[in-house]
């Protein structure tokens, strides 16, 4: 492969991209189509994100979402091939436009393959499998200072290869499992890639908002990357067996928690949740290695469930899934019940999940957060954000 052929191919088209689309076409779709105050509707949905990004970032989203509004599958290029103000482009310009309008630009969540040539990456999308092969300086700026598992781009073709338009939104952690658990918060509906792929074709915003998050690292425990796994089955029978030889068992409201009581799993909280009002199961753990531990000691004591998880989302996702859609996200609808904080009020759970939110970013970060402004934030006495900030960062730290 001529990779010097294929770089003057690239950089043709980036300067003829620059002149058509950067300079004219991003202005004109944008008044043609009245696109400004859609685009801040948009926005507005997401103020805490927003604000967290800087506005040449923002600015550059507005840009990306204009052309790909352009140049997506049926886009608005196919009518304004046939407008006078495209006519009176240069034949080269107009040609260019022609080719793009023939190869749709797309939204693309991938990995990185391998990087044959300086600039040149072999890509694969995380939702469709495809590998490609991807020209993009940006990408090799950024590798100068981290090592992203997941990239966000707007790619485009040029006839050798895919280059990126806008914003390179690199990922430090969150991989694919993480973006599927984001989507679906989004839209419940999504069950599969495919629909995913579409979501984000429809609506890019949200997924723009991960931008605020990008640096979320990945955390371990014991090696094993921290997430939280969860399944739920609904079984037809419930085995007869002996939970005491693996679990400590307590059972409140009809609901029986099975803690895995292996020592070497005690990091990892596999963790089950047995409802015996309507046979429902639910396997939780904080690591991969915990749940398929638990997974494999219930299939031997009987339980028809496969060992895969529904859920697998981490904490630096949970997190941001909570800010970018302002809600609170509650993945387990039965540990409540074995907390022991029935006497907790209302408010106090709310000042506790505040606490949560405001901590996490720094535990993730490994950086000291304002006790004095969480407090006031919270609600919270100082003593008590102080001394559970301690608590949290010496477990963080065994953990490192």
């Amino acid at each position: 492969m001529n990779y010097s052929e294929i770089k003057s191919t690239c950089e043709k088209t980036h300067k003829v991209s620059r002149r058509v689309i950067d300079e004219f076409l991003i202005y004109y779709a944008a008044q043609k189509e009245k696109l400004e105050p859609k685009m801040l509707r948009e926005i507005k949905k997401y103020l805490t994100a927003y604000g967290e990004i800087d506005t040449p970032y923002m600015n550059l989203f507005m840009s990306e979402y204009i052309a790909h509004r352009i140049f997506k599958k049926n886009g608005l290029i196919k009518k304004y091939l046939n407008h006078s103000e495209i006519k009176l482009l240069i034949t080269e310009e107009r040609n260019f436009l022609r080719f793009q309008s023939e190869h749709p630009w797309r939204f693309s969540f991938a990995s990185i393959v391998k990087n044959p040539h300086p600039d040149f990456y072999e890509m694969k999308d995380l939702f469709t499998d495809e590998q490609y092969l991807l020209y993009s300086p940006g990408m090799t700026d950024t590798l100068k200072d981290m090592n992203p598992v997941t990239w966000f781009n707007l790619i485009n073709f040029n006839g050798d290869c895919w280059q990126t338009f806008g914003n390179i939104v690199p990922l430090l952690s969150f991989d694919s499992d993480d973006i599927f658990f984001f989507a679906t918060e989004l839209n419940p509906d999504i069950e599969n890639d495919e629909m995913l792929s579409e979501e984000i074709e429809k609506n890019p915003w949200p997924f723009f908002m991960l931008l605020a998050y990008c640096t979320m690292p990945v955390m371990l425990i014991e090696n094993y990357q921290n997430k939280f796994f969860q399944s739920n089955d609904t079984l037809v029978t419930i085995p007869n067996a002996s939970f005491e030889k693996y679990f400590a068992v307590t059972t409140r409201e009809n609901v029986t928690e099975l803690i895995l009581t292996n020592k070497k799993m005690i990091a990892h909280a596999p963790v089950a949740y047995l409802d015996n009002t309507n046979n429902n199961l639910i396997r939780t753990a904080f690591t991969w290695k915990g749940f398929s531990e638990l997974s494999n000691v219930l299939i031997k004591l009987g339980f028809k469930i496969e060992p895969t998880a529904d859920i697998a989302v981490s904490p630096g996702m949970h997190h941001a899934t909570q800010e970018i859609f302002d809600t609170n996200i509650f993945l387990n609808p039965y540990s409540y019940l074995f907390e022991g904080n029935e006497d907790i009020s209302p408010e106090e759970n709310e000042s506790i999940n505040k606490f949560m939110d405001l901590i996490l970013p720094h535990i993730n970060a490994n950086t000291s957060p304002n006790l004095k402004l969480i407090a006031k934030q919270t609600g919270m006495e100082l003593d008590t954000v102080t001394s559970l900030w301690e608590m949290m960062k010496s477990k963080t730290d065994n953990l490192r």
